[in-house]
């Protein structure tokens, strides 16, 4: 008896139907007001690259709101732990927020120089976090349906069993993000 749909598109939907509104702290809510003026970016949107290193802590996966997808750039951007295996594992941590083009990009940094202060800062078993991340569309800032500047902001708080304290410092960022055709934002550059 034939069937009258093929198996994988039945999956497909049914999957569609499930995953209906996961992830989207919005409730399905357009949190962009609509424009007529679409922002230009300098590179065009595409999927993020797939990777095979495993990630520590592992990053949730993008939303589809751009404020959020910002923030939780900026967290991953900036945590630094003395067990990660290197200065450059933030390329894996923000991997689930950049969009491909970005995240080649940041994958030619990983070859690049150990950090100024890596040596220390394992040997002082330090750990980096943002506080008090937050984000904000600019008013003045162009936007539209598919792309957005983001400014993102927090503050660093350096702990170390050892040595001196650190300091907090603030951090600020200015990002454009851009919506894929999964209906997820992703960074697709820093501006700032």
């Amino acid at each position: 008896m034939p069937r009258s749909e093929p198996l994988p598109a039945v999956l497909v939907g049914l999957v569609a139907v499930l995953c209906a509104g996961c992830d989207d702290p919005t409730g399905g809510t357009e949190l962009v007001a609509p424009t007529t003026t679409q922002p230009r970016f300098s590179r065009s949107l595409d999927v993020p690259a797939p990777h095979t290193t495993p990630v520590r802590p592992t990053p949730q996966a993008p939303v589809t709101e751009p404020v959020e997808t910002a923030r939780r750039w900026l967290l991953a951007y900036r945590t630094r732990d003395w067990t990660d295996p290197g200065p450059a594992v933030w390329i894996d941590r923000t991997r689930p927020y950049v969009t491909g083009a970005f995240a080649a990009e940041n994958e030619q940094a990983r070859g690049g120089t150990r950090g100024a202060h890596w040596e220390e800062f394992v040997r002082r078993r330090c750990r980096t976090r943002v506080e008090k991340a937050t984000g904000v569309i600019p008013p003045e800032a162009p936007r539209g349906d598919t792309g957005v500047y983001v400014q993102v902001s927090g503050i660093i708080t350096t702990t170390c069993t050892a040595g001196e304290p650190h300091p907090d410092e603030p951090t600020s960022a200015t990002v454009s993000v851009l919506r894929g055709p999964d209906g997820r934002w992703r960074v697709n550059q820093r501006i700032h």
